[in-house]
């Protein structure tokens, strides 16, 4: 969201009389409560008939502000229309006019009389230093920008924000930097954008500049979006569409309505999209929003080309191309084109559509997240009429195209939620080699969109992210292993299923997405009601064994290991609580199978071997802290919890920080690195907004109160070489699923920092239960067994007890992720 306008003055002393209630509103225009501001300066507008010519023409300069911000272009010319006393000539009253009357024609699509009335502004502050050559210079900005060219728009706004901190200029200056964020947006470099825009929020803070802030909410909203965090991007986006409703920016409602709309279409929820499509439409059209109607209506033709109403698709798709051509930038031309080309490749055309594909693609400015969309549906068209090497090659540049954008985001919290924007390149890739008979290509691409960034956390990632030298043998990973791998990828269509053993690959086709997912939802709510899923033989867990299992039955043998790499609403899920029908009755898989949840292929294949260990085994044990608050009360049974598995460990073997100790700070502090075991007792918190905000709730330092912490950002930065971290706490796996990530959380943390196996829980543990589990299992690690052997036994011996600690929301609380070993170790 740009923003041109700059209040010229507001730093002066105390107004003389009878410009009071112009510097009033002039003061609320600054918090941006433009529908306060506009009716102080038309009450003040009403009382000046024997005022200066001066104080007349501020508030028509005012008043005509209001009115562009508000999207009210015509009123703000009409307002302009005469010309200034001859006393006023060359001042900031002249310069003014013709910025606010150059935006005002520009908005209108009236580029001619834009472009003349700004010449004469740029005339203008060549003979004067008016304080609104800072404002001239942030409306050729956002021209530039709207015009497409945006390194002209990024030079013209550092101009801005220079000419603002030069003369201490506040709102120019978060007004500048707001700008800036939005130009790193239109050129796709989002972490620069967050940046610009966190700056400008800073400033607009301090000076109370409430329409800054409702920007700066929609710049990191949007943002958000095209990183593909969906979810943070609509919470983002709605804020600042309340604030707007507030303050009276309605032209600023009609984009915040579309990208709301836009989240939630890429969540699923078409009906809520489609209700914030037609709002903007109906806002746009009151305001002669052009650029406003171009979203509202390509919106709309990409949810009914989704719905299947074609002929409707192409109604709206025709309206936004004509629109488009407002302001000549071509960028916005790229979204209703490729949207034309699907629809004629729908019909058959291949010809037509492929004539649209390569010229977009030729386009030196079509934006990056379009041009991958372009080349998979060139890829598409190809596949469609039977081009099979052309189709290759066009799904093969499109993952390539969709890396370049990738590695350009730097950060591990923007980077993460970034693949859910091309999952659906690698699946329909994967679709055309699995056509082709060609399944085991399929897997190893569908492998390199998996855990990506964990890879690259850790340093497996040393060549191009697309390239086929990067795959590895499945059945050979299988072998090394002597265990079953099940790869799960699930689609809007259909899913599929690998099944890998160490002799052979086989691939099955499973229901859609969304009816596995039906089944996981009622199952997962099952146990969370502690419900005794076996004696009562739930239809869900039946159900998603025969589906998700049972195609592979003959690659399983009894009590062997399997480790499985989910997908979506698999995340999350335990498998070991699924039950296997039987002619007696059913009993949960975990009977049959050693399982531990896997993120890729590749990672698998450089995981360490479980042999028992050898040599001393050191333990560090954090926990049983002092409750930090009512929120967090004291675990009752925390002591017992570290008493016992205290028991396992030689005296000299084993550090354990309790109480006052088990502050965050005594872990990086105790060299975590140094450890084989690592294990954590407390309460944690899991952050579905911002997963690296999850944590571990220790004890607060006596002297930071408020600092009780230890969050999965500081957990990933400490390298770490343990065999197992264990997390007994609430949501140690975390509850946000990435797509190609997986679920990521504490658990991830602690893979990120390195750690060979991490054990984290699915949701919230009983504080009774918990303790004899760990107990059982540290017993089985101290006898030798692997990490993965020792859960699955300490379960058991839960599960075939004739107590309440039988049912699965006891024991199958926890779940073991495996790591890798990193480049470095």
């Amino acid at each position: 969201m740009l923003l041109s306008m700059s209040l010229n003055g507001c730093h002066r002393n105390s107004p003389p009389a009878g410009e009071i209630e112009y510097k009033q509103a002039q003061r609320d225009l600054v918090r941006g409560n433009l529908l306060v501001a506009e009716s102080e300066a038309q009450q003040a507008t009403d009382h000046t008939a024997h005022a200066s010519d001066e104080l007349r023409w501020k508030l028509k300069i005012l008043q005509a502000e209001i009115n562009v911000l508000r999207g009210k272009n015509k009123e703000a010319l009409a307002l302009l229309a005469d010309s200034p006393p001859r006393t006023l000539a060359n001042g900031d009253v002249e310069v003014q006019r013709e910025v606010y009357g150059g935006l005002a024609y520009f908005r209108l699509g009236q580029l001619a009389l834009a472009t003349q009335t700004l010449k004469k502004a740029q005339e203008l502050c060549g003979l004067s230093n008016s304080a609104a050559c800072g404002e001239l210079l942030s409306i050729e900005g956002i021209i530039d920008f709207q015009s497409g060219d945006l390194e002209a728009a990024e030079s013209k706004f550092r101009q801005s924000l220079q000419f603002a901190r030069q003369r201490h200029d506040q709102f120019l200056e978060a007004t500048s930097l707001l700008n800036l964020g939005w130009v790193a947006l239109g050129m796709e470099h989002y972490d620069e954008a967050l940046s610009w825009s966190n700056a400008s929020s800073d400033v607009a803070r301090a000076i109370d500049a409430q329409l800054i802030l409702e920007k700066t909410l929609f710049n990191v909203g949007w943002a958000y979006h095209e990183l593909g965090d969906f979810e943070k991007a609509l919470t983002n986006l709605e804020q600042a569409r309340v604030q707007a409703e507030r303050l009276g920016a309605t032209s600023d409602e009609v984009w915040l309505l579309n990208d709301s709309g836009a989240a939630q279409h890429d969540m699923g929820n078409l009906h809520m999209a489609e209700i914030s499509y037609k709002k903007s439409l109906a806002l746009a059209q009151s305001l002669h929003d052009r650029k406003g109607l171009f979203l509202a209506d390509m919106n709309l033709a990409l949810l009914l080309f989704e719905q299947k109403d074609f002929a409707s698709a192409a109604t709206e798709c025709e309206r936004a191309l004509r629109l488009a051509e407002f302001g000549n930038d071509r960028s916005w031309q790229a979204w209703p084109l490729l949207l034309r080309g699907r629809l004629l490749a729908h019909q058959g055309r291949w010809k037509e559509a492929e004539s649209i594909f390569l010229d977009l693609d030729r386009r030196s400015e079509t934006p990056p997240s379009v041009r991958w969309q372009v080349e998979n549906a060139l890829a598409s068209t190809y596949e469609g009429a039977q081009e099979a090497s052309q189709a290759e090659r066009w799904y093969r540049k499109s993952i390539e195209t969709f890396e370049r954008q990738r590695s350009s985001v730097k950060s591990d919290e923007y980077r993460l939620p970034f693949f859910t924007n091309g999952s659906s390149v690698y699946r329909d890739y994967a679709g055309f080699l699995i056509t082709h008979h060609r399944q085991a290509e399929a897997l190893a691409h569908m492998d390199l969109g998996r855990a990506r960034t964990l890879e690259e956390d850790i340093g497996l990632a040393q060549t191009n992210p697309a390239s086929s030298s990067r795959f590895v043998q499945p059945q050979s990973v299988a072998a090394r292993l002597k265990a079953t791998i099940l790869f799960y990828a699930l689609g809007p269509e259909k899913s599929y299923l690998w099944a890998v053993s160490p002799t052979s690959t086989q691939l099955f086709e499973l229901p859609k997405e969304t009816e596995i997912a039906e089944h996981v939802q009622h199952y997962q709510k099952a146990i969370l009601r502690s419900e005794d899923s076996q004696r009562v033989q739930n239809a869900d867990a039946v159900y998603l064994y025969q589906t998700l299992v049972a195609p592979a039955q003959k690659l399983l043998p009894k009590e062997g290991r399997v480790y499985i790499i989910p997908d979506g609403g698999l995340n999350g899920f335990n498998f070991e609580t699924l039950l296997v029908p039987a002619s007696g009755s059913p009993h949960f898989w975990i009977e049959d199978a050693m399982i531990t949840t896997a993120s890729s292929l590749r990672m698998l294949a450089t995981a360490p071997m479980h042999a028992a260990a050898r040599g001393p085994q050191k333990l560090l044990l954090i926990g049983d802290p002092v409750s930090p608050s009512a929120d967090y009360p004291t675990l009752t049974n925390a002591s017992l919890e570290i008493t016992d598995i205290e028991r396992h460990f030689p005296a000299g073997q084993r550090v354990a920080l309790t109480r006052t100790e088990a502050v965050p700070a005594a872990y990086p502090a105790s060299r975590p690195g140094e450890y084989a075991f690592i294990h954590f007792v407390s309460h944690g918190t899991a952050s579905r907004l911002s997963p690296l905000d999850s944590a571990v709730v220790l004890s607060a330092p006596r002297d930071r109160p408020e600092e009780f912490k230890l969050y999965a950002r500081e957990i990933a930065k400490q390298p770490l070489h343990a065999q197992l971290v264990t997390i007994s706490s609430c949501y140690g796996s975390g509850t946000r699923v990435y797509a190609g990530e997986g679920i990521v959380g504490l658990s991830w943390a602690f893979l990120r920092a390195g750690s060979q196996n991490v054990i984290g829980s699915l949701w919230e543990v009983s504080d009774a239960s918990t303790p004899v589990l760990m107990d059982q299992m540290y017993g089985e690690l101290e006898r030798g067994s692997s990490p993965a052997a020792a859960l699955r036994a300490a379960k058991l011996s839960l599960l075939h007890s004739q107590g309440t600690f039988r049912k699965p929301f006891y024991w199958a609380a926890f779940e073991l992720y495996a790591g890798a070993f990193s480049s470095e170790s």
